[in-house]
């Protein structure tokens, strides 16, 4: 008897090693879907059903706000891990709860479940950003960017109402208990890089501060929007950030935080509700169990995205045991091969991939790319030029002009086939759709530059100066090569 106890121990300690130790992907997984989002969570269907209800919440609003139908021009793949282990499975070693990235592919949103944290508002803030940044041509300026996204990320919806606009108790404290950075900073910040952690942090809350009491003013205050038209309007005439802000919304800088802290200390966090069938209108989310091969192509490409090449090719091999992600899954295993620097590799796992699905539109852009990469490398014209061009004709066939579909084609046309005209055509087709992404950004402000309009670039690289607060080489970038244009223009 005892000895039979033993082994009943010894197996269910084996067995209880084995569940524990279950490859992330084998674990249990929901797949939830809505017309606009999908996502891979490892939280309890009313958890995952609420985020994608929040997301849905926010991006109608945005659409409201912007007066367009607000969509992303891409697709947004979001993962919600279980633990900080599991979140570090995908992301690497970090600190943060939530993390965005949007490439000109996919947008990317990673997250973890953290007891007190807000996860919600980390992922809405991000989202916000994204489709601010594909609104129109105005250039925001960097305190209304990050406090209307502070604004929407508080966003909350219930069974019946969503609410807005409301009572942010991290930025308030920091207000509280901070020092303040001075109103000129504010409106014309440096570099964040140059900012100290605590001013970062004022930043933020200040900006939410500013743009909650701009849009609670008197009635017969400049409205938000208006004063955002006009300080468009001003900078582009050359005035320069802080003067504009005064003449466009009529209020004095030297006394700006004082009104802030009035505006906090009485009238802040004015609530405003709608039912939530208002802007929900349509919501048919979809949650089934997702199978381990999709759910490692999903963390592949998520691990890929945030640079986590090891643990991205474990999850597409894992992904290529199925025939139904087998295709993709490959093309991942080409790009990581790529990056390292295995051509052969590459050009194996590409050859494959695109035998396994020939008819995925990710795989025929891979291809695509690859081989057009092939040509540009040792300009031989061989068979590949051929190639490359047939996946970019079946992909038009196919009806998928992607951001990525154009920017991709342009650089074949501009650097196989040395036809710039052609690849601005197809770059400022790029930029329609996806004005915020930074390849298609230089590539076409370059391009545009080589054909002789250099007017035209210099609208995209001021639109560049205007978002890139917090990517001081790209501003750099852009800077340099619009005072070389100017300095050519007034000589």
């Amino acid at each position: 008897m005892h000895k039979i106890l033993t082994g009943l121990v010894i197996g269910l300690l084996l067995l209880s090693g084995a569940v524990q130790g279950a490859e992330l992907e084998d674990k249990k997984w929901r797949k939830a879907t809505s017309a606009n989002f999908e996502i891979y969570s490892r939280l309890g269907e009313r958890k995952t059903i609420t985020l994608l209800r929040h997301l849905e919440v926010v991006r109608r609003i945005l659409s409201n706000e912007s007066g367009s139908m607000g969509d992303s021009p891409v697709p947004t793949l979001i993962v919600v891990a279980n633990s900080e282990k599991e979140f570090e499975q995908v992301k690497g070693a970090t600190d943060a709860h939530g993390v965005f990235l949007n490439t000109i592919r996919s947008n990317f949103i990673l997250m973890r479940e953290v007891t007190g944290a807000d996860e919600n508002h980390i992922i809405l803030h991000e989202y916000t950003h994204f489709l601010m940044r594909n609104w129109n041509s105005m250039s925001y300026p960097a305190w209304y960017q990050e406090g209307y996204a502070e604004l929407l990320g508080a966003t909350e919806v219930a069974s019946k109402r969503v609410e807005l606009f409301g009572y942010n108790e991290g930025r308030l404290y920091t207000l509280q208990v901070s020092p303040w950075i001075d109103a000129e900073q504010l409106l014309n910040p440096p570099p964040f890089s140059e900012f100290s952690e605590e001013e970062v942090l004022a930043f933020y809350a200040q900006s939410w501060a500013l743009v909650h009491y701009l849009a609670n003013r008197d009635e017969d205050a400049v409205t938000t929007q208006a004063g955002l038209m006009r300080y468009s309007e001003l900078r582009s005439e050359g005035v320069d950030r802080v003067n504009a802000f005064e003449q466009a919304f009529e209020l004095d800088v030297d006394s700006l935080n004082q009104r802030l802290v009035a505006y906090l200390e009485s009238e802040c966090c004015v609530l405003r509700r709608g039912p939530v069938d208002t802007f929900i209108a349509g919501f048919d989310p979809k949650i089934v169990r997702a199978n381990p091969e999709e759910v490692a192509l999903a963390l592949g490409k998520a691990s890929e995205a945030f640079n986590q090449d090891e643990a991205a090719a474990k999850f597409f091999e894992r992904a290529a045991t199925s025939d139904e992600t087998r295709g993709p899954a490959l093309a991942g295993l080409a790009r990581l091969s790529a990056v390292a620097g295995d051509s052969d590799g590459a050009a194996a796992r590409i050859k494959e991939a695109i035998l396994a699905a020939p008819g995925n539109y990710e795989v025929l852009l891979d291809y695509a790319i690859w081989c057009s990469d092939q040509v540009m490398d040792d300009h031989t014209r061989t068979g590949l030029e051929g190639e490359a061009r047939l996946a970019f004709d079946t992909i038009e066939q196919m009806g998928r002009l992607t951001p990525e579909y154009y920017y991709a084609r342009a650089r074949f046309e501009m650097l196989a086939n040395d036809d710039y005209n052609q690849g601005v055509r197809l770059l400022l087709k790029g930029y329609k759709a996806l004005p915020s992404d930074r390849n298609i950004q230089t590539d076409l402000a370059v391009a545009l530059v080589n054909s002789g309009r250099e007017d035209a670039a210099k609208g995209v690289l001021k639109r560049i100066l205007g978002w890139s607060y917090e990517s001081p080489r790209l501003s750099e970038w852009a800077r340099e090569l619009l005072a070389e244009l100017e300095e050519e223009a007034g000589g």
